[in-house]
């Protein structure tokens, strides 16, 4: 049975959650514990950030960073609070319908680490539709999604390349690099700027694409 795998942000949801988390609420609570005031408190954050690149590992890890900003304490409160800022694209739930109801294996494989999964799919009440949550980061120990990662994935579902069908919105990790490994990989593009055999312009034409397999 072929295996039907999603990127979470920007392809299943928007990066709305993201945006808020590191650039308002993060900022907002190291400016009350610096008594700061807030754009220089962004600027801080925001050098940090480009300081430590997203080649690195501690790039992805929210607790890095609030370990960092001495903001140990406010995890809960800015983990619990930004979650509802997350927005699911509207094609997201009918896609998954359609593939759950064919009996697919469903799994997200994303750059995301485990806890920022886990707190959207609970915020949009989309656990059960997934066989299996994947973080290229915290599972496979590596920035990027790969072709590397990919071959790894594969075999910790127990599928050749051939039988796992991905679809992302980044053209290199989630289109590229996985066609080279043999993926039935598909660029989704819903702004429409790009067209081909391996394009697909919303979820519902890629659920269309791997039932028809």
């Amino acid at each position: 049975m072929v295996v039907a795998s999603f990127d979470l942000d920007g392809t299943l949801a928007d990066t709305h959650f993201d945006q808020i988390l590191w650039f308002k609420a993060i900022p907002e609570a190291y400016a009350r514990k610096q008594g700061m005031p807030f754009p220089e408190a962004l600027d801080h954050c925001k050098r940090a950030y480009d300081l430590e690149s997203d080649a690195s590992l501690r790039w992805y890890d929210v607790n890095h960073w609030l370990a960092l900003f001495g903001l140990e304490s406010e995890k809960k409160h800015l983990l619990e609070g930004s979650p509802r800022l997350s927005r699911l694209f509207p094609d997201a739930i009918p896609a998954l319908e359609s593939l759950k109801s064919r009996g697919c294996r469903i799994i997200i494989f994303s750059g995301a680490m485990h806890e920022f999964i886990r707190l959207k799919l609970q915020e949009d009440f989309l656990e059960e539709y997934f066989e299996g949550v994947y973080s290229a980061t915290e599972d496979f120990k590596s920035v990027k999604k790969e072709a590397p990662v990919f071959s790894a994935l594969c075999e910790r579902l127990g599928v050749s390349p051939e039988e796992l069908w991905h679809v992302g919105n980044n053209h290199l990790f989630d289109y590229q690099a996985p066609r080279s490994l043999g993926v039935n990989a598909f660029y989704l593009d819903r702004e429409k700027n790009e067209k081909g055999e391996h394009v697909v312009h919303d979820l519902k034409e890629f659920a269309a694409k791997v039932l028809e397999c």
